[in-house]
């Protein structure tokens, strides 16, 4: 992008990480490109203004499995992607016919995205195809796909999740919609008032180092005890490397929900 004045680049990303790792970046950073720090529903004009979406992560193992939350942003806003080969998110477009899956690297990238600037109709092969992957991805409809395939025939369900992030919030809604008994289990404080909540106060998980995720194992006794007092017909944990582990730990049965 920093080749070609004429594509404008803006990139959303939290500030106290941008601070960590701008210098690896800053030599690239011109004029057309723009570093944001916006959350949550301001986000949402940024996701107007866009012709396209780019989710560039490095293909490994763990990228192949992964689910990433913007994936089903970016087809809520019915906007093509840019996603790379070998991963979840680039086979999931490529599949679906609703972007472009090419191969790691700048080159190609590059190719893409002046093709694309010089006739932007090249876009919109890929429009009949969003509409109805947008029905299909509504936090409703995916949450209706969780009741039929995993959650049938069940009475309660504890979540563990973090309370204070508006997925969990959508997922706890969407399950007591459905009809289920809903218990939550986060580390954070939480206050949802449509469920049982068990919350602790645990103010340092934000941040992704080694240090905060060991601060969950402090927290295992305390979930087997809720699992034992609550007998839920089903776990469900949120986030893989965090409230996952968790999960893993209990010696329940659980699924999981990835993200990315």
């Amino acid at each position: 992008v920093s080749k070609n004045p004429n594509i404008l680049l803006k990139v959303v990303t939290r500030k106290n990480e941008w601070e960590l790792y701008k210098n690896d970046y800053e030599e690239y950073l011109t004029p057309n490109i723009e570093i944001l720090h916006e959350q949550g529903d301001d986000i949402i004009k940024y996701f107007n203004w866009a012709d396209m979406f780019v989710h560039t992560i490095k293909p490994n193992e763990y990228r192949k499995m992964a689910v990433p939350v913007k994936l089903f942003e970016y087809i809520g806003y019915t906007k093509p992607i840019i996603a790379y080969n070998n991963t979840y998110t680039g086979e999931y477009v490529a599949n679906k016919k609703i972007g472009i899956s090419i191969n790691y690297g700048t080159d190609e990238l590059e190719n893409e995205l002046t093709q694309i600037l010089n006739d932007k109709s090249l876009l919109d092969i890929y429009l009949p195809n969003w509409e109805n992957e947008k029905q299909k991805n509504t936090w409703a409809e995916r949450a209706k796909t969780v009741e039929m395939d995993l959650l049938r025939k069940k009475n309660k369900v504890l979540i563990l999740s973090d309370g204070t992030s508006s997925h969990t919030k959508k997922w706890v809604n969407q399950t007591v919609d459905a009809g289920f008994d809903v218990v939550l289990v986060s580390l954070n404080e939480s206050y949802l008032k449509n469920c049982k909540v068990y919350s602790f106060s645990e103010t340092n998980l934000k941040n992704r180092s080694l240090v905060s995720k060991m601060r969950y194992l402090r927290y295992i006794k305390q979930i087997r005890k809720i699992i034992k007092i609550e007998k839920p017909d089903i776990v469900h944990a949120h986030y893989l490397s965090s409230y996952g582990l968790l999960a893993f730990l209990s010696r329940t049965k659980y699924f999981l929900s990835v993200w990315g």
